[in-house]
């Protein structure tokens, strides 16, 4: 995370960048309020690869970000759940136009 904050300093116009930044801040719901979907993201059993290319494909883009973003603060290294959160913020922005 500290990259990510060393690189967004550097560029303050690089929304990507600051966008995946406010993501691995972000703090997940209590699981008191949760629900449906919500509940099973509140599981770390769930917390996987798989699970959130599932979630992405089925057009749960928010969801398979938070997905990612919890595997990668597990692992900061894992280079696949990157690039998945990467692939769920360009989803996100194309639907925003």
């Amino acid at each position: 995370m500290r990259h990510l904050e060393a690189a967004v300093a550097l560029d303050p116009s690089d929304r990507e960048s600051q966008g995946l930044l406010s993501l691995l801040r972000a703090v997940a719901p209590s699981s008191g309020e949760a629900t449906g979907l919500a509940r099973v993201l509140s599981d770390d059993t769930f917390a996987t690869v798989t699970f959130g290319a599932l979630c992405l494909e089925q057009g749960c883009v928010e969801e398979a970000a938070q997905i990612f973003t919890r595997i990668l603060r597990k692992n900061p290294d894992h280079r696949e759940a990157r690039d998945r959160l990467e692939s769920a913020l360009r989803a996100r922005q194309r639907r925003k136009g």
